[in-house]
């Protein structure tokens, strides 16, 4: 579930509601593993600072069955609603750069995430690569219910 309203977002999701199972190998010996379900939430506001800028905190809450819970701390900035820069903190494990640039109704971000954890030792981070499309014309979207 996700709600918008003017700046302010919410949302509820979950993972795997069905638990799964997956078994390794023909072998009776081998062990049955069964899915956990996950749990997020999320919720965020869009402050602006003028015309041209905005600051957006935001928090994501992850959770599993057994409550094993973890946080992301989020901040991002916007310039003119095409670009943004941001950090975000997920809870004893990473530190997260990003940016982000919009084109017409393409989305390119990029991100790098920092391990916090002894993994650090064998691996200097991560690279994400994003790539989105915003379908429809907001203007227009509700054009119908004004055709009475």
């Amino acid at each position: 579930m996700y709600y918008m309203y003017h700046r302010f977002f919410v949302g509820l999701s979950g993972t795997n509601l069905f638990q799964s199972v997956l078994k390794f190998g023909s072998d009776q010996s081998y062990s049955n593993y069964k899915l956990m379900r996950h749990y997020y939430f999320m919720s965020g506001y869009r402050y602006p600072i003028d015309d041209e800028f905005s600051v957006e905190p935001s928090l994501l809450l992850r959770s599993t069955e057994n409550f094993n819970m973890q946080a992301d701390i989020n901040i991002k900035g916007y310039y003119k609603n095409d670009y943004w820069m941001g950090f975000s903190y997920r809870t004893g494990s990473a530190l997260v750069t990003m940016v982000g640039v919009k084109i017409g109704k393409l989305y390119f971000g990029y991100a790098y995430d920092y391990s916090l954890r002894d993994i650090q030792n064998f691996s200097y981070g991560s690279h994400e690569i994003m790539i989105g499309l915003r379908f429809g014309d907001t203007q227009r979207r509700y054009r119908w219910l004004r055709r009475f």
